[in-house]
Order: structure tokens, then C-alpha cells, then sequence
């Protein structure tokens, strides 16, 4: 027992933190002499989290000597994703919360669209596509295809250029007017459809709407 205790205990100090502030001293999983998995690594600074290869990788909280602390997520030792860094300045609390991109503040985490009003919609999904082109696509569907029962369709946004199912030159944020008629399941009547949304966030999305 007293060998197996040796080993376990020399395993844990040979785990190895890469980040210098931290790597005095490590509490959690290893893999091939570094830090890898769930752990607490503490030296002139403490973070408490998940490590890959040795650095902060995934979920966890990272505080300096100072009293500031970032919760959120890290990207081989870098802050990135979803995060909040809580600090003073000025004798001041202050609190980033939002996105960061390796270890930069980006901003606060963009909005959701909402959807302000909708009437005979089965279901429907906001897909973003990229960052670079400001427009929204648009497909109909019906019964797991395009839905070619379509008529009085009409497109009716705050900015930008409507052509066929495509809202080009957009400027955000744009709220968005839909309407039309369409089949009924059994296709014995026609019924109208309305669904209005904004967006906020800036980028290329695509929109789904069943019926």
C-alpha cells in the first residue's frame, strides 16, 4: 500500500501546469506528465477547471493575486468563448461580460432573434451562417420539403432589399415581416400564415419556417 501511495504521489508532482503563475502546485487528472482533465492549480495566482496539455482548456475560474477573476471558458491557456472577468479600477468594481477571442474582449454575447409574433407555424429554426454578408435567406417548408403551395407571399422588412427569398444590404438590427397562405395537411383549404422577428446580431442567417 505504502508503494502504491509513492507512485500515486510521484505521478501528481511530475503533472505539470505550463502556465507559470500557476505550476507551483496542481490537485487533478494527468496524462503524460501534464495536467489534463478536471483540476486545481495554484502558485502566485489559483485556477480552478479543466486543462488539456496543460493549460486551461474548457469551463473554469482563474484568479489573480490581485482579487481579479475571470468564470468562463479558456482555449489552450487563453480566454475564449463565453465569459465574465470581474476586476477593479479606480477603486471601482467592474464586470466584462460577453465573448472573448484569445484572451480580447469582444463584446457582450450578441442576442438570440425573437420572434415578435407568429400565427399557424408548426415550427420554424434561425441558422447564423457567417459574419461577412448582412442578409437572411428564407425557405418554406412543408411536410419535410419545399413548400410549393405558396401564394400571396409577402416580405416586408425594416431595411435592406427583398429578392425572391432572399433580404440583402441589411442593416441591423431589422425586423422582419412575413406573410402568405399555404395547403392545409389534408390540402382541402388555404390558410394564412404570419411571422415577425428581429434580429440584432450582424451576419448571414438562414431561416426555416414549417408548416
Amino acid at each position: 500500500m505504502l508503494m502504491i501511495f509513492s507512485i500515486v504521489s510521484l505521478s501528481q508532482n511530475e503533472c505539470k501546469v505550463l502556465i507559470p503563475e500557476i505550476s507551483e502546485n496542481y490537485d487533478g487528472k494527468c496524462k503524460k506528465g501534464l495536467a489534463h482533465g478536471k483540476g486545481t492549480a495554484s502558485g502566485i495566482d489559483n485556477y480552478v477547471g479543466r486543462f488539456v496539455k496543460g493549460l486551461p482548456d474548457g469551463k473554469g475560474v482563474y484568479t489573480w493575486a490581485n482579487g481579479d477573476k475571470y468564470d468562463g471558458y479558456w482555449n489552450k491557456g487563453k480566454r475564449n468563448g463565453e465569459g465574465t472577468f470581474s476586476f477593479r479600477i479606480n477603486e471601482k468594481d467592474s464586470v466584462f461580460s460577453g465573448i472573448w477571442e484569445f484572451d480580447k474582449y469582444i463584446g457582450p454575447k450578441p442576442k438570440k432573434p425573437a420572434v415578435k409574433y407568429k400565427r399557424s407555424v408548426e415550427r420554424y429554426s434561425f441558422t447564423k451562417l457567417n459574419e461577412i454578408h448582412n442578409k437572411i435567406e428564407i425557405k418554406l417548408m412543408r411536410q419535410g420539403m419545399i413548400n410549393s403551395s405558396v401564394s400571396n407571399l409577402s416580405i416586408k422588412p425594416s431595411s435592406g432589399t427583398v429578392n425572391c427569398m432572399i433580404i440583402d444590404n441589411i442593416q441591423y438590427p431589422v425586423t422582419v415581416k412575413i406573410e402568405y397562405e399555404t395547403l392545409s395537411k389534408l390540402n382541402t383549404y388555404m390558410y394564412p400564415v404570419i411571422f415577425e422577428f428581429e434580429i440584432t446580431d450582424p451576419g448571414e442567417w438562414l431561416l426555416v419556417i414549417n408548416n
